[in-house]
């Protein structure tokens, strides 16, 4: 199994910054608490050839579960996310306001294998980080989750292309394109579309993603299932990972969750 390169160093700028280096060993002694203020965090693990990975923050494991200390911490496998994707949960996790030490660590590896940084977040702002790139050219991306105000009868989405050997996405609603040149690492701007025929709970049957490759053929990506409970004011992120021309884990996939 490929993994995370032991030494990277980086600068992330979207509001937040970070800075990466090689660690040590983990600490010993791990809680997996949430507090109940501070800012609002979500993780993706998008990061192609990367096993499964735990989350921590300030030392404390940050992913699993959330409920009473001590509960056993899980891990994120690739694709997936803290909290879960896919869901009609709308909850960020929180870590505190101000500099936050964060790492994510690839299990099982012998030494540790991770990456490490700081995040510095304000209070009651929302953030979503992903790990992303190809083992061994792995680097986070994090991006400012701007949460848009309810207006009449619309929601908002926003795709995030998470495809390292891609040039740009684009995003088709109910046969509609509605986001296009979305390139490598992009897509932090929510736009505003209305809901056709508007009644509660909505649901949108249909939605595709078109990834475009350098010198390898495009591939469009039909959803496999619906985004429920469309309401006015409703947040969406839909983000692709994979490879275009992979195949197996590392075929290209489609994947979303709400923000609000």
């Amino acid at each position: 199994m490929k993994y995370f390169k032991n030494i990277i160093q980086s600068t992330i700028v979207f509001g937040v910054g970070i800075t990466l280096f090689s660690c040590g060993n983990e600490h010993s002694v791990l809680q997996n608490l949430t507090p109940a203020e501070g800012a609002k965090v979500r993780f993706v693990h998008a990061a192609v050839d990367v096993g499964n990975v735990e989350l921590s923050v300030n030392d404390k494991k940050f992913t699993g579960l959330l409920t009473i200390s001590p509960a056993v911490p899980g891990t994120i496998a690739y694709g997936g996310g803290y909290p879960v994707l896919g869901t009609a949960n709308t909850e960020y996790a929180r870590m505190p306001a101000g500099t936050n030490k964060i790492k994510v660590t690839a299990v099982g590896t012998t030494p540790e294998v991770s990456i490490t940084g700081e995040v510095k977040a304000e209070n009651d702002k929302s953030y979503s980080i992903f790990a992303v790139g190809q083992a061994p050219n792995v680097s986070p991306l994090v991006l400012n989750d701007n949460i848009p105000q309810p207006s009449g009868t619309s929601f908002f989405v926003r795709l995030v292309n998470l495809v390292p050997n891609s040039t740009t996405a684009e995003l088709s609603l109910a046969g509609n394109l509605v986001v296009k040149d979305i390139p490598f690492k992009g897509g932090e701007a929510f736009i505003t579309l209305p809901i056709p025929n508007y009644t509660l709970g909505t649901v949108f049957t249909g939605y595709s993603v078109t990834v475009n490759g350098d010198k390898i053929p495009s591939i469009t990506l039909n959803s496999a299932s619906n985004i429920t409970n469309i309401i006015p004011g409703r947040v969406i992120t839909i983000f692709v990972r994979g490879l275009v021309g992979g195949t197996g884990a590392k075929a290209p996939v489609m994947n979303w969750y709400y923000n609000k």
